[in-house]
């Protein structure tokens, strides 16, 4: 995703390909929606104009691209990311909602699902899903977990969530015993983990009325089409 993003950066602005660009949106629904999730959380491109957070400029490979960034920085088209109706979510710490309360689960639980805060399910190594570009996105942030958040919460991301997304998941206790029962009540507890977390509203999310779990109905709607378009 980032050389596709950087494809357009590298020819926005006056006189280039795409001179009228002005904002990209990434969006994604189901396993789509996990992966632009995860994609603005651990993308180090330097085409999201993170200025304020320390990037290893050597992570593009492409001087031309390094040198227009050094033209028109201040111009960059900004990202929006759109993440509707995920199975899970990557939470940012080790805590999670249990009985109603944002705290880390009880040994007992822990012992039952040794793997519940382990990559794609949280930021700790999993010993079944390497995951190379989580790891170079931590060791951009010189392994502070803190900051990849911080950076995370400057983005631009917009979570869908349809109301009538409601049947009960079964498949991995990572998921159910730890994230909720169905997608909605998953996309609920994620976002008001972040405003925990940070101690103040962070992205923002949408509920659209009378919509399930379908990508047509998601971005048709009044509410899809504001996130995308507006």
């Amino acid at each position: 995703m980032d050389s596709i993003i950087e494809h357009f950066v590298l020819d926005a602005g006056e006189g280039n390909r795409y001179s009228n660009l002005k904002r990209i949106a990434v969006i994604g629904h189901s396993a789509g929606g996990q992966y632009t999730h995860r994609w603005a959380l651990t993308s180090c491109s330097v085409a999201w104009g993170d200025r304020k957070f320390n990037f290893e400029m050597e992570l593009s490979t492409s001087r031309q691209f390094l040198r227009k960034r050094e033209l028109f920085e201040s111009n960059l088209p900004s990202i929006r990311v759109v993440v509707a109706n995920p199975r899970s979510y990557c939470y940012l710490d080790s805590r999670r909602f249990v009985n109603g309360t944002f705290q880390v689960p009880s040994e007992s639980m822990r012992e039952l699902c040794p793997g519940y805060d382990e990559w794609q399910w949280g930021l700790d190594d999993g010993e079944l899903l390497p995951a190379p570009y989580k790891d170079r996105a931590l060791d951009v942030m010189g392994g502070d977990r803190s900051k990849l958040a911080n950076r995370y919460a400057s983005r631009n991301v917009i979570y869908l969530s349809g109301n009538n997304d409601t049947d009960i998941l079964r498949s991995s206790c990572e998921d159910d015993d730890f994230q909720g029962r169905f997608r909605r009540e998953r996309s609920k507890f994620f976002f008001n983990s972040l405003q925990d977390y940070f101690g103040h509203r962070v992205h923002d999310r949408l509920l659209i009325e009378n919509v399930g779990h379908d990508h047509r109905l998601m971005f048709e709607s009044k509410e899809g089409i504001e996130a995308i378009f507006g």
